[in-house]
């Protein structure tokens, strides 16, 4: 490329065509008469005199700043000539090139009250990785290492403020965790607004080569974790691809923590993102990580994919089931909390643990996900409550869990798994249509007030809702069963108190070890049948009430009862009886009795049974109670 050639230098003229010997050249800023120096070369490192003087040719070496003039010219006997105000230099084609060159061109937005700036302040508006060396040329074996031009790039978003880091589309190798964890000096308080800008997340699930892959990715063999994010706020992460594989593969996608020197960690968001760890047994419960949260709050998912043993892990303090570790600073590990955490239309997909690990976090709401488990194992579930802190004192409590369990590898251990011995308010509403056997599976556990929603499309007999490994408790709160289940199972004991349990086509079967207490039952579209067997090892006396079940107070209407000796008990043998009871909240009214030798009776909210006085005493006997209620 070629440019018209400019003057070398400045000639000027007198009237008559003579060269102005001895003429003066000022120069002022545009617009004023301020003096503003010009320079003697391209180089500007020495200034003119001002006023220039013209040499024996009318002539001068004159090199314009950046800035607009005006000037003014007299002859050597002071007359002034003419004078001429906002005159500009010209940029050269190396000038243009250099890496300046863009702070010499102008911008300006279209649209009324729009302000001038330059291209240079506009491109820096936003920073790509590209900007900083960052080489997209993983090949699906080898990769240049974009840690130190990755790591730049976000040192210098955090000097300046905080901003958007984009990544064009491919893939990016690193070989060290990205560190973006609030360490305190300045810039990194934790309060720095990132935001990481992918080109789409991609198709990370269809076979073939790296190269057919669409979307923006950063594949880590770290050894450890892709990002650390601990001790940060603020941070933003759409239309991302994170890939753990190969040599050294990252064990954890994305670390969320509190810090002993930043001690919160919160509003934080990922939208649109894939996450894909390959197996590890790297954490010492639950295996890879695709997302860890620990203690950070108001923290958000929408949207993602995420792909490890355990996609998401979220915990009240860091605790050995986790042994979660920063490589930058250290991981805060005083009571803390998590809460205020929204999880929205996620896909988690576990490969041999758990698809959501939940320990002792709080004010929680899991919407819409699929939770999804490839293992085929009895001890893992799609869904892990337990305890958190060092000595189990963190409930996980107001926490609220919807959506479809899949399976991907068969059946495995559950749905949920409730290993927190005091859980609160836990709202699980779930579909799934795979053999999955149990939804719920216990282990010495008392649920207080949870509300638990079961939906089976393919129930079948051996299914069960609920199994106990050891005494177990579901204290309040609502059980709703739908589509055919067979019931309620505990290997030992499954104690329903103060319960609501509705469904369809639904029995508790007690004589698997599941007792109530206050518990009663509404019916769903078909009827719901309560099979209470768990037994009496007392005596039913000639007319001597025994109390088998208490109506619920204030919750008013009508009851079906029926009771049945077993055969070859009693005499006469096989006694049975039903009878309908009008409840309206505090007050019983027997409607209906067609058993006069096994009368149902109520005293105040307790309804009973016993034997007539022809009868023979009936000692250490098991009953059967039928309770349907109706309306």
């Amino acid at each position: 490329m070629t440019a018209l050639a400019t003057p070398p230098k400045l000639q000027f003229l007198d009237a008559n065509g003579a060269p102005l010997v001895g003429g003066k050249l000022y120069t002022y800023a545009a617009g004023t008469t301020t003096p503003q120096v010009t320079y003697t070369d391209f180089g500007g490192g020495t200034a003119n005199a001002n006023p220039v003087i013209l040499d024996s040719r009318g002539e001068a070496s004159v090199w314009l700043g950046t800035a607009l003039y005006k000037m003014a010219l007299y002859s050597a006997t002071d007359v002034l000539i003419w004078t001429v105000d906002n005159i500009g230099g010209f940029a050269t084609l190396a000038q243009l090139a250099a890496s300046g060159g863009s702070n010499l061109v102008g911008f300006l937005q279209a649209g009324t009250g729009a302000v001038a700036t330059t291209v240079q302040a506009k491109l820096r508006e936003t920073v790509s990785v590209k900007d900083f060396g960052a080489v997209a040329d993983w090949n699906g074996t080898t990769g240049t290492d974009n840690y130190p031009f990755f790591q730049a790039a976000i040192n210098y978003l955090f000097s300046v403020g905080g901003g958007t880091l984009v990544f064009p589309q491919g893939f990016y190798r690193i070989a060290s965790p990205l560190n973006l964890a609030g360490n305190g000096t300045t810039g990194r308080y934790g309060n720095t607004p990132i935001v990481f800008q992918g080109a789409g997340m991609g198709n990370a699930f269809d076979t073939g080569s790296w190269s057919t892959y669409g979307g923006s990715w950063i594949v880590g063999q770290t050894g450890g974790w892709i990002m650390d994010c601990t001790g940060l706020q603020y941070f933003n992460m759409y239309e991302m691809g994170l890939r753990g594989t190969g040599t050294n593969a990252s064990k954890g996608g994305i670390l969320f923590a509190r810090s002993t020197i930043v001690n919160f960690a919160q509003n934080c968001t990922l939208r649109r993102n894939t996450i894909w760890i390959d197996s590890s047994p790297a954490y010492t419960a639950v295996g890879s990580i695709g997302v860890a949260n620990n203690g950070a709050e108001s923290f958000n998912m929408e949207q993602n994919w995420v792909i490890a043993d355990t996609p998401v892990a979220f915990t009240f303090n860091n605790s050995t089931d986790l042994n979660l570790v920063s490589p930058y600073v250290t991981i805060a590990t005083s009571p803390l909390s998590s809460t205020n955490i929204e999880a929205r239309g996620n896909t988690f997909q576990a490969i041999t643990k758990y698809a959501l690990y939940l320990q002792g976090v709080e004010g929680c709401h899991f919407d819409n996900n699929v939770y999804a488990c490839e293992s085929t194992s009895v001890n893992n579930y799609a869904i892990q409550l337990i305890a958190g802190g060092s000595s189990g004192t963190a409930h996980c409590q107001d926490i609220r869990i919807t959506g479809q369990i899949e399976s991907q590898g068969g059946a495995f251990g559950g749905a949920v798994r409730f290993d927190d011995n005091k859980t609160w308010n836990i709202s699980i509403d779930l579909f799934h249509n795979n053999p999955i056997l149990p939804y719920i599976s216990t282990g010495g556990v008392v649920m207080n007030g949870n509300r638990i929603n079961v939906h089976r499309t393919n129930g079948s007999t051996g299914q069960y809702i609920f199994t106990a490994s050891s005494a177990s408790t579901f204290n309040g709160g609502e059980l709703n069963i739908y589509n055919g289940d067979t019931g309620l199972s505990a290997n030992t004991n499954l104690t329903l108190s103060g319960a609501f349990v509705r469904g369809n086509n639904f029995s508790v079967a007690g004589s698997l070890g599941v007792s109530l207490t206050s518990s009663y039952l509404a019916t769903g579209t078909n009827g719901l049948t309560l099979v209470n067997a768990a037994g009496n090892t007392g005596s039913i006396l000639n007319a001597t009430a025994v109390t088998v079940f208490t109506l619920p107070a204030g919750v008013a209407g009508t009851y079906r009862m029926s009771a049945r000796l077993p055969a070859g008990v009693g005499s006469p043998a096989n006694y049975s009886s039903s009878a309908e009871i009008n409840w309206d909240g505090a007050v019983a009214r027997v409607t209906a009795n067609n058993g006069a030798n096994l009368p149902i009776t109520v005293a105040g909210a307790s309804v009973q049974v016993s034997q007539s006085s022809g009868g023979t005493q009936a000692t250490g006997i098991n009953w059967s109670i039928f309770t349907q209620y109706l309306a």
